[in-house]
């Protein structure tokens, strides 16, 4: 056996890198048997060869007479524990990965919605006195139609479904997935489109164009558009965030949320009007 090996030991060797050629670089699903080979190698195999080394190296300087089955026993224990070990280890990588596989796919996703929202809402304009974003030129113009028609003939625009956060809702059990460096400004852009879905639901009512005096009607439209240029720019930061923690991982986007996350929150005019906001069960809502 001796001879054979040392005469056929190169054979044997060229076999081998050739079988763990195919194995690991030539296979379509190489990339997965490196990726497990490797973590084991690395996070189980060498760990567990220093840590019961130096159990063993202890074990021999404090009982250097130890008898033979005692040893044969204490190794077949660390053997039965290193399969334990290695299978939680495998099972703590496996449930890491898939949190951060659906993490990415909660930003992409999020990304997608977010940006598809804003897409069809109003910048407005940036004042340079203030240095805030204002309404829009249309925005203005109709509150200025509402303004100038009169309670018995109103000008009242047509209030759309607003419902933008169709992806959102379906992982409200999943939220914390969603790392704190993006949680904060993805609930924050989230409560505004509530915001705004709530009031337009009772912007939509008839008891909004038929029973509402046309001074609350204009405030109501107002505050109704003024969330929406707020929706906007919260989106921006969202955006924004994900993209850096994508890109550039947590710490750029913590920087970047602990810098500008006031932004996010005041970067428009807040609601101008106290008397805004949803109508009361006099207005038919209850």
């Amino acid at each position: 056996m001796n001879a054979a090996l040392g005469q056929y030991w190169m054979i044997l060797l060229l076999a081998a890198g050739a079988v763990l050629g195919v194995v690991f670089w030539l296979r379509g699903d190489a990339v997965i048997g490196r990726r497990v080979y490797g973590d084991f190698i690395w996070l189980a195999l060498a760990p567990l060869l220093v840590i019961f080394g130096l159990l063993c190296g202890i074990i021999a300087l404090l009982f250097p007479a130890l008898p033979a089955p005692i040893w044969q026993a204490t190794i077949a224990g660390l053997v039965v524990a290193s399969g334990w070990l290695t299978s939680a280890i495998f099972r703590h990588l496996d449930a890491a990965r898939d949190k951060d596989e659906k993490l990415r796919d909660y930003h992409k996703a999020i990304f997608a919605e977010v940006q598809s929202t804003i897409s069809g809402f109003d910048p407005g304009i940036l004042d340079p006195d203030t240095g805030v974003q204002s309404l829009g030129p249309g925005a203005l113009d109709l509150i200025s139609r509402m303004e100038r028609s009169s309670d018995g003939d109103p000008f009242v625009p047509m209030i759309p479904l607003e419902v933008h956060d169709a992806f959102h809702a379906t992982i409200q059990d999943k939220i914390d997935i969603l790392p704190r460096e993006t949680i904060g400004a993805i609930t924050f852009y989230y409560g505004v489109i509530r915001s705004i879905r709530a009031l337009s639901e009772d912007m939509r009512a008839p008891e909004f164009r038929n029973a509402m005096d046309n001074k609350r009607r204009t405030a109501m439209y107002r505050s109704y558009a003024e969330m929406r240029l707020r929706a906007y720019w919260a989106g921006v930061f969202v955006l924004k965030v994900i993209q850096i923690y994508s890109e550039k991982g947590k710490a750029a986007a913590r920087e970047f949320v602990d810098e500008n996350m006031n932004l996010a929150e005041g970067a428009v005019a807040p609601i101008s009007n106290p008397e805004a906001g949803r109508t009361g069960p006099e207005a038919g809502s209850a």
